[in-house]
Order: C-alpha cells, then sequence, then structure tokens
C-alpha cells in the first residue's frame, strides 16, 4: 500500500502543476501587436443593474437620452454582449489544460495483484500547431469589435428615437398652447358676438354662431390634449421606461440647425458603426478561415509518465508523443467553406453600404425641405396672415365686417401656425434619422 500512497502524491503534484495553464507565444505576440477596437462608452451602472428611472417634471432632452443610455434594455443588453465578447477573448488562445494520468497496469489476476503490478503516474499536454491558438485569439477579438459597433450602431439608432420622440411630444405640447390660444381667442369673439347682438349692431345668429366656433376649438383642444398624452407615451417609451410619467418637456422646436453637405456625408458613412460591424464580420470570417487552414496541422501530444515497477522495486519513466494523422478529413473542405463565407460577407458589406447610403440621402432630403419649409413659414407666411387677421379684427370690432368674414381668417391663421410647428417637427425628426447614421449631434 505503500506504493499506492506514493503514487497518490505523485497525482496530486501533477494536478496542482495543471492548475495555472499558460498562453502560447504566438497569441502572446498577437496580442502586442493587434489593434484596440472602439472604446465603448462608460456607463453610470454596471451590466445588468438597472437603476430608477426618475424624469423631471420639467424634462430636457439632455435629461431624456442620458436616461435612455443608462436604462433603456437595449442598451443593457448590448454593453452585456460587449462583456461577453471581451470575457471570450480574456479566454481564448490558452493552451488545452494538461491531463494528469495515473493507472495500475500488468497487475496479474493471481498472486499478489497490488505488489507485482505497474504504477504509470503522470501528464499529458496537447500542442496545437500551426499557429491555431493565434487565429483562435484573432476571431474573438474581431468579435468583440463587432460587439462594440453594433452597441455604438444600437446606441444611435436610441439616441435618434429619443430625438424623435422628444420633438413629436414638443410639437404635441405647442400645439396645446397654440389651440388653447385659439380657445381664447373664441371665447372673447363669442363675447364680443353677444356684446354686439344686445346693441343691435348684429343678428342673433352671430351669437350662436360664435358660440359654436367656441365650441369647435375647444373639442380641438381637448384631441390635441390627448395627443400630447400619446406623445409623452411614446417619449417614456422610447427612454426604455414606458411606465415613468413625463409631467412637461423644456425645449425648443425652432433652434438652429446647419445642413451638412452631401458630400461630407458620404465621406462619413465609410466610419458609422454598421459599416464597422460589417467590416469586423468580414475580420471574423478571415480569422476562421486562418483557423480552418491552421487545423489542417495535426496537434500533438506530448506525455510524461513516471512508472513504478512493484515486481522489481525499480522507478522508472516514459516519454511519448502522439500526433493524429489526417487519413479521413484533411480539413480541405473546411477552409474552402470559410473562404466563401468571406465573399458571402463582403457582397453582404456592399449591399448594406449601399443602402445605408441610400437612407441618409433621403434623410438629407428630408431635413434640406423641412427647413426650406419652416423658413418659408416663418418669414412669409406667418407675417401675412397676423397682418391679414389684426385688419379683419379691427373691421370686425368697428362694425365693418361680419362674422361670417373673422372666422375662416382665425382659422387659418391658426392652422398656418400648426403648419408652422410641424415643419419645425419634421426638422427635428429628420436631423434625428440623420444623426443615427452618422453620430451628428
Amino acid at each position: 500500500m505503500k506504493a499506492v500512497s506514493r503514487i497518490t502524491w505523485l497525482l496530486l503534484l501533477a494536478a496542482a502543476g495543471c492548475a495555472t495553464p499558460q498562453s502560447s507565444s504566438d497569441y502572446q505576440q498577437y496580442l502586442e501587436t493587434s489593434v484596440s477596437p472602439p472604446a465603448l462608452r462608460e456607463t453610470a451602472s454596471p451590466v445588468g443593474v438597472e437603476e430608477p428611472v426618475t424624469l423631471s417634471a420639467s424634462l430636457t432632452l439632455e435629461a431624456a437620452l442620458a436616461a435612455a443610455e443608462l436604462t433603456h434594455p437595449d442598451l443593457l443588453r448590448a454593453r452585456a454582449e460587449v462583456d461577453a465578447a471581451a470575457a471570450r477573448l480574456d479566454a481564448s488562445g490558452r493552451l488545452p489544460n494538461p491531463v494528469a494520468v495515473g493507472r495500475m497496469e500488468s497487475a496479474p489476476f493471481d498472486g499478489d495483484t497490488t505488489g507485482e503490478a505497474e504504477y504509470v503516474a503522470g501528464v499529458s499536454q496537447r500542442i496545437p500547431l500551426g499557429g491555431r491558438l493565434g487565429a483562435t485569439g484573432r476571431i474573438q477579438a474581431r468579435e468583440r469589435d463587432r460587439a462594440s459597433s453594433l452597441y455604438e450602431a444600437r446606441r444611435r439608432e436610441i439616441r435618434a428615437g429619443v430625438h424623435g420622440a422628444f420633438a413629436a411630444a414638443l410639437y404635441a405640447e405647442r400645439v396645446v398652447a397654440t389651440l388653447a390660444s385659439a380657445v381664447n381667442i373664441a371665447e372673447t369673439g363669442a363675447t364680443i358676438a353677444r356684446a354686439r347682438v344686445a346693441a343691435g349692431d348684429a343678428i342673433p345668429g352671430e351669437e350662436a354662431r360664435s358660440d359654436l366656433e367656441r365650441i369647435r376649438a375647444s373639442l380641438e383642444l381637448e384631441r390635441a390634449r390627448a395627443l400630447r398624452e400619446q406623445a409623452t407615451l411614446a417619449l417614456a417609451a422610447a427612454i426604455g421606461s414606458p411606465g415613468t410619467p413625463i409631467a412637461s418637456l423644456d425645449g425648443a422646436l425652432d433652434s438652429t440647425l446647419e445642413i451638412p453637405a452631401i458630400e461630407s456625408i458620404a465621406a462619413a458613412l465609410d466610419a458609422s458603426p454598421e459599416i464597422e460591424a460589417a467590416r469586423a464580420v468580414i475580420a471574423t470570417l478571415q480569422a476562421r478561415a486562418e483557423l480552418a487552414d491552421a487545423e489542417r496541422v495535426p496537434d500533438v501530444d506530448l506525455d510524461l509518465f513516471y512508472r513504478r515497477l512493484e515486481g522489481e522495486n525499480r522507478n522508472s519513466f516514459d516519454v511519448g508523443i502522439g500526433i493524429a494523422f489526417p487519413l479521413f478529413d484533411s480539413g480541405k473542405a473546411r477552409v474552402r467553406a470559410a473562404r466563401a463565407e468571406i465573399a458571402v460577407a463582403e457582397a453582404d458589406a456592399r449591399t448594406r453600404r449601399a443602402e445605408l447610403e441610400r437612407r441618409v440621402r433621403e434623410a438629407h432630403f428630408r431635413l434640406s425641405a423641412a427647413i426650406r419649409a419652416a423658413r418659408i413659414m416663418e418669414s412669409e407666411v406667418l407675417p401675412r396672415a397676423e397682418t391679414v387677421l389684426r385688419g379683419a379684427e379691427s373691421r370686425y370690432r368697428a362694425g365693418d365686417a361680419s362674422l361670417a368674414e373673422m372666422l375662416p381668417l382665425r382659422r387659418d391663421r391658426t392652422a398656418f401656425e400648426l403648419g408652422h410647428l410641424e415643419t419645425l417637427r419634421d426638422v427635428r425628426v429628420a436631423w434625428a434619422d440623420l444623426s443615427a447614421y452618422l453620430g451628428l449631434k
């Protein structure tokens, strides 16, 4: 039994030697010369920890964007995928763990079984050849690059969604304010109409008509308030907290925006995260092709054993080497498939590039058209509509114009103002769509 104790001790020693795997030299060299991927934006909370969101009573666009980046579930998921890819990169490129081996050999059935047997203890280490470890590390590095690029692309999409939802909610608030002003004007008109009827300057029908106009304006205001509630719900959903109430917004629709030149947009498109993600896919497949080519070189198994010849009371050792013989699978088919997948990814990248350019040009066109319309409404339409309405109001108060002439002009003035707000909203939404592709601020 003394020999058994000795073998047990040797096995424990061999297992202790297996506790710290070593990296291959070619992979270490790769890590020293590889290019780091785009840096992941720092977040206020770690992955998987969602802090409660508190939106202020007067929510600004900056606060809405900050809340979305902190708690939006899609961004939490994307950040977790980046962390997982980084962890896989850390775990890649290492030698396989050695295998501890302990055996009792040549034990006779008759006689002293344990006393005449041979005891073997040692380790077996597989050595991958052909640059396989370096190729594995490059695969995981490119996967991390792709995850980082997809995270940035999704971050831009969410920010653009918050931009658009904020513009729509702000537009709804401005519509409510405009229609509330129209209600006040209608109520004032109804008061004037009642006074004129009482004075004998107008027929009773004008009083009834002014009351109908006041009721119509009030109903439009109620519908606008309902739409504003829907817009704020959509904004909370875009932020990633659909159950969080938003009391009011703090912002302006009519801030100045500069239209970027289409040439600069086309140049910046190649640096967009979606294009970077497509490049990372191609690089990953190229590394997989390298790995498939490296796997054609068989691995080598190195064996080192201590042998106890109990019958002869002697110690000895065994050294062995094993190598797979590629008789049935040479690996050529895997290399050919990997190269074909690279061609598919390159074609997909070209298609994606063309689609992105189409969307960017469309967003640029919509932005340019919306800005032109907003400027025309602000500089030409609204001033003229205001002048016409003020003249008609003066004539109406003087008794030189009827209510039938006044009401269409009031409605037109309100409609023009709502149209102006709509063009400002369209500007913001088009800008948000463009920023999603180009990372504009």
